[in-house]
């Protein structure tokens, strides 16, 4: 990925510990944790516990599975 001048100029959204997980909603108490962003500097990131991240892609997964 090409990191262009307009991106390091962006404000970047941090998730840190003590921010809510995005899929439980409980507090992110310490490392390690997941951080998701999109693919550019401007979008939101998004902070999951390790198991919440598991719990969330499983559910992602199941989503893309065709329905009989």
């Amino acid at each position: 990925m090409r990191v262009e001048e307009e991106d390091l100029k962006s404000p970047a959204v941090v998730v840190r510990p003590g921010d809510p997980c995005f899929h439980c909603g409980n507090t992110i108490a310490c490392t390690p944790y997941v951080l998701w962003q999109g693919n550019d500097h401007n979008t939101t990131q998004i902070g999951l516990h390790v198991e919440c991240s598991r719990k969330l892609a499983d559910h992602l997964q199941d989503d893309s599975e065709p329905r009989h």
